[in-house]
C-alpha cells in the first residue's frame, strides 16, 4: 500500500510539474494537468476524432414473434438469407425479404438443448459500481460516488451508532481480504444453505496494470444486511448499499445453472434462430437477481418439423458507445475520473480541465488545443516520447505522450 501511494505521488509530480508549464505556454497560465485528467481528455478527443470520420451504415434487424401449440409466444431473429449470413442494408432489401416470405409457413428445422453454468461476477471496483448503479438505479457517476462516500464515512444505525458500511470506494482491484471471504462463507451457509457454496472459494485477482492499492468495494460486515439498515438510511443510500452488498455476496456464491434451448427455424429462403433458457439452480442469482433485459425467455416445447404460427415482424437500429469501458481497458486504475474528470462539466475557463461526457458534443476547441499542445511538446519535455510510452495513447499503456 505504501509503495502504491508513493507511485501515485511520483506520477502526480511528473505529470503536473512537466505538463502544466507546457499548457501555460500554449493555452493559459494557471491551468493544471493531472495523471488521470490527462488520459481522460486524450480518450475524449480521440473518440471525437473517430466520430468525425465515422461513416454511418444503414442496417436492418429482423425479428418474428412466433407461437407454437402451447404458450408462451417467443421471438426469433433472422440469421441467414439464401444460406448466407443475413445482411440487410436498406428498406428495399427488407421489403424483398418480407414479400418472399408472405404466406409461407415457419417450420422448425432443429432443436438443440444443453445445460450451462454461469459464474458470478467479481465484487465491484469503482468503474463497475458506477456502471451498475447507472443501469440498475439510474444514478449518475457523481451521485453514486457521493452516496458511496457517505456509506464509507459512516451512517447512524440506531444502537450501533456511527457505522461505516462499505470499504474504500475508489479502487481498481477485485481482491478481498481473507477474513471477508471467510465471513461471507459463514453467512452463505447460514442464510442460503451449503448447496449454495462453490466447490472452491472464489478468489479474484486484480487485472494486470491495476494499482491494487485497496480491496474491492464490499460491505465492511456482511452480516449487516440491507433489510437491517433500511429503517436508518435514506432511499438512495439504502439502494446503493443493497447493490454493493448483493454483488459481494453473489461473488462468493455457487454458479447458476440453466437449461438452454436453441431452435433453428426456416421460412422460404430465410433461416431464423430462437434462444431460450430455463433456470435450474439459482446459485448467485439468489442474492443478485438479473434484470428482465439480461435473460432469455423460456421457449415452449418445440420439435423438428413443427409448423409455427402467429407471426409478427419487427425491425430496429442500434448505436452504442462506451467511454468508461475504453478508459478501464487502457489500464488506468483511477476510475473515479468519471466523477472528477467526466463529471458532466464542460471545459470552459481553462482552470478546471474537466470535460463533459457527451457523445453528441464531444470535446470542444480547448480540449483539442490542450491535446494538440501535448502532441507538440510533451515528448520533448518528458524525454523520449512520453511518460510511460511514446506518441499517442495506445491500448495497454497507462500514459502516453501528448495529453493534458
Amino acid at each position: 500500500l505504501f509503495d502504491a501511494q508513493q507511485a501515485r505521488r511520483v506520477l502526480d509530480r511528473l505529470v503536473g510539474y512537466k505538463i502544466s508549464p507546457l499548457l501555460w505556454k500554449s493555452i493559459k497560465r494557471g491551468i493544471s494537468a493531472g495523471r488521470v485528467q490527462s488520459v481522460a481528455l486524450r480518450l475524449i478527443v480521440e473518440r471525437e476524432e473517430a466520430r468525425e470520420v465515422f461513416k454511418p451504415e444503414e442496417y436492418w434487424l429482423f425479428k418474428a414473434l412466433l407461437a407454437a401449440d402451447v404458450p408462451p409466444s417467443f421471438k426469433a431473429e433472422l440469421a441467414k438469407v439464401g444460406g448466407k449470413k443475413a445482411v440487410v442494408s436498406n428498406a428495399a432489401q427488407a421489403q424483398d425479404i418480407e414479400d418472399a416470405m408472405a404466406g409461407k409457413p415457419f417450420v422448425v428445422e432443429s432443436v438443440e438443448e444443453k445445460e450451462r453454468e454461469r459464474a458470478p461476477q467479481p465484487p465491484f471496483i469503482t468503474s463497475t459500481l458506477q456502471q451498475a448503479a447507472n443501469q440498475r438505479l439510474s444514478y449518475t457517476a457523481k451521485r453514486t460516488m457521493n452516496i458511496a462516500q457517505r456509506l464509507y464515512e459512516g451512517v447512524e444505525l440506531g444502537d450501533r451508532g456511527l457505522t461505516a458500511l462499505i470499504t474504500y470506494m475508489r479502487t481498481d482491484s477485485t481482491r478481498i481480504a481473507d477474513e471477508a471471504r471467510d465471513a461471507a462463507k459463514a453467512f452463505i451457509e447460514g442464510s442460503f444453505g451449503k448447496e449454495y457454496l462453490p466447490k472452491r472459494a472464489r478468489v479474484y485477482k486484480a487485472k494486470g496494470g491495476a494499482q491494487d492499492a485497496h480491496e474491492a468495494i464490499r460491505p465492511v460486515d456482511v452480516n449487516i444486511t440491507p433489510d437491517e439498515v433500511k429503517p436508518h438510511l435514506p432511499p438512495e443510500q439504502y439502494n446503493l448499499y443493497r447493490l454493493i452488498w448483493a454483488r459481494f455476496v453473489a461473488s462468493q456464491l455457487a454458479g447458476a445453472r440453466f437449461h438452454d434451448t436453441t431452435a433453428t427455424i426456416s421460412c422460404a429462403h430465410t433461416q431464423w434462430k430462437a434462444k431460450g433458457e430455463r433456470l435450474l439452480f439459482a446459485g448467485f442469482l439468489a442474492a443478485m437477481p438479473r434484470g428482465k433485459e439480461e435473460s432469455d425467455a423460456e421457449l415452449p416445447p418445440l420439435a423438428a418439423g413443427q409448423t409455427l404460427g402467429g407471426v409478427h415482424g419487427d425491425g430496429a437500429d442500434h448505436v452504442l458507445t462506451q467511454v468508461l469501458g475504453d478508459f478501464q481497458n487502457q489500464g488506468e486504475g483511477l476510475a473515479r475520473l468519471l466523477v472528477d474528470v467526466l463529471g458532466f462539466q464542460r471545459i470552459q475557463d481553462g482552470r478546471q480541465m474537466a470535460v463533459e461526457l457527451d457523445v453528441h458534443d464531444g470535446a470542444d476547441h480547448l480540449g483539442d488545443a490542450a491535446v494538440g499542445a501535448g502532441d507538440g511538446g510533451l515528448g520533448r519535455s518528458l524525454g523520449g516520447g512520453g511518460l510511460l510510452g511514446g506518441g499517442r495513447l495506445g491500448r495497454g499503456r497507462l500514459l502516453g505522450g501528448g495529453f493534458l
